[in-house]
């Protein structure tokens, strides 16, 4: 939920000589065990403390959405374990950390699930080429994605709307692995349904959508927090259809 670490020393240590890189979690005590998955930090993981015996590690957002991202690794406590190199910090007399192989790994403590529902940040909708791409607050499941919870409309308040559109389930198509983007191709038959409405999508300004809360979850499978169709999202970046119609056959019957 907060993306925090905690880490307990035997001593004092220095949180300036913290090298993330020196970190690893792993979801098995051992390494070699085939159904292995690791996870080495990156910066800009950080720490919040001054020099403790307990130092606490906010873990960059790249960092905590592959954990998320990656199952088996942090599911729970048995799939949580953490093994250290030799310079991954310093205790105050500049003594390295005495190292914790990836062959002997310790298990956490204490270990708190996410229980937070993902939300839609933002999207992007390109009429031309007909993508919708949508931006969440963490990674999510794509094969949880419902297409018929998301919905085009032309205000940000379906009292005031004139047209809208939802999309159809197994019409539009997913383009995406798990991210914290998700790009969605929108279907032939939903694209020209969106272009015969003359007054949807075909602007920034009357570009809004509303997601249902069975629209999408995330790696926990909670679900993602509803858009009301009340107080849509207007898009970001918006590129109409600019492209001209292509004859594709013709009958005549004389």
């Amino acid at each position: 939920n907060t993306g925090t670490l905690i880490i307990t020393f035997s001593e004092t240590v220095e949180t300036s000589s913290f090298d993330p890189r020196g970190f690893t979690l792993q979801s098995h005590v051992r390494l070699t065990e085939t159904y292995n998955i690791t996870l080495l930090f990156r910066v800009p993981t950080s720490t919040t403390t001054l020099d403790s015996t307990v130092v606490y590690i906010n873990l960059s957002m790249e960092d905590l959405n592959e954990v998320k991202r990656l199952v088996g690794l942090g599911d729970d406590k048995s799939t949580t374990f953490i093994s250290v190199n030799y310079f991954a910090i310093r205790d105050t007399s500049s003594n390295f950390i005495q190292p914790i192989s990836s062959n002997n790994a310790t298990p956490v403590s204490i270990f708190i699930p996410d229980t937070t529902n993902p939300m839609l940040l933002s999207y992007n909708l390109d009429m031309n080429a007909g993508f919708l791409t949508l931006l969440f607050s963490e990674v999510v499941n794509v094969s949880s994605l419902q297409v018929g919870g998301i919905s085009l409309q032309s205000t940000d308040n379906i009292s005031n709307i004139s047209q809208s559109h939802t999309l159809t389930d197994g019409i539009s198509l997913l383009f995406s692995n798990d991210s914290t983007l998700v790009r969605i191709y929108i279907g032939f038959t939903d694209l020209n349904n969106i272009k015969i409405l003359s007054h949807l999508a075909t602007t920034v300004n009357n570009t809004y959508l509303s997601i249902e809360g069975s629209a999408i979850m995330d790696m926990s499978m909670l679900s993602v927090v509803p858009i009301a169709k009340e107080q849509a999202l207007n898009v970001v970046v918006f590129s109409p259809d600019k492209q001209g119609p292509i004859l594709q056959m013709f009958n005549l019957n004389l």
